[in-house]
């Protein structure tokens, strides 16, 4: 270019010079016409390099800017996670400390309960232990331990203390029971040996059914017919008996009253006076 800018043509030279200036003009227009078309794809070349640098700066802004966003809907979507993990947290943690007042309620009332059980378990447990005696005993402790059942239908006893009291029940009527076998086998030994002793010693019939009626607790009634025997036995030695039957009649007085049997002495006894001819003794 700095060539064609200096061309300066003569015009004063003649034709031939011309022509042989021709080639020298021609070669430096061509040359500046190369360099013009070498720095046109120089500059073709800077604006491809430019434009595809452009091209790829966009590209890279356009992942930029995808990224930041991707990473902006990312950080959204986390901080959206961390406040949903963190209203979870916040709820579990509400659940543990209701669940954990709830066990202690559960646990405080169970407690309670316990308490209220073992005071009611261990009143049964005074009842059984006030029955002393097989005389009514069994009948108290039947009632103690209906009053066990009811209490384990209404909850008032665990099942553990239901079945102890029910064993303990068990146990104390097996106690009395046996008790009163014991007391019952003294008496029949004391009675026997009474016995012996009362034969030994020689003692009166009316004495031997004292000591029977004493056998059968039945003291006080039987005295007035042991006291009506002893007449009768004076009256026979005074009056006499009139014949055999009289003497068994007796007998069977004897043996009613030393069983106990009350209600048959009024008809033996008028049998006897009849046999004995007491009742014509009387009316005449």
């Amino acid at each position: 270019m700095d060539q064609i800018a200096n061309l300066v043509i003569d015009l004063s030279i003649d034709s031939a010079e011309f022509r042989n200036e021709v080639p020298r003009i021609k070669k430096l227009l061509n040359d500046a016409a190369g360099d013009s078309e070498r720095s046109a794809a120089r500059m073709q070349r800077f604006l491809d390099k430019q434009t595809e640098a452009t091209r790829r700066t966009s590209a890279s802004l356009e992942q930029v800017t995808a990224s930041s966003t991707a990473y902006s809907s990312a950080v959204e979507k986390s901080a959206a996670a961390s406040t949903r993990l963190a209203a979870d947290v916040d709820q579990t943690r509400q659940r543990v400390e209701a669940l954990g007042r709830k066990l202690r309620e559960e646990q405080a009332q169970s407690a309670a309960v316990a308490a209220a059980q073992d005071r009611t378990s261990a009143a049964f447990y005074r009842q059984i232990d006030s029955v002393k005696q097989l005389s009514g005993g069994l009948q108290e402790l039947q009632r103690i331990q209906a009053q066990v059942r009811q209490a384990k239908g209404r909850g008032d006893i665990s099942q553990g203390d239901y079945l102890a009291l029910v064993s303990e029940t068990a146990r104390k009527t097996r106690e009395l029971t046996d008790a009163e076998a014991l007391a019952t086998q003294k008496k029949a030994q004391f009675i026997r040996r009474l016995k012996e002793q009362t034969t030994v010693q020689g003692l009166s019939r009316t004495e031997l059914l004292r000591v029977k009626a004493a056998e059968l607790g039945v003291s006080s009634a039987a005295d007035i017919y042991i006291r009506k025997l002893e007449r009768t036995g004076t009256a026979t030695h005074t009056l006499g008996l009139k014949s055999a039957a009289a003497r068994r009649e007796l007998g069977v007085l004897a043996g009613e009253l030393a069983r106990g049997n009350f209600g048959a002495l009024r008809g033996s006894g008028i049998t006897l006076a009849n046999r004995a001819g007491w009742i014509e003794q009387l009316m005449s």
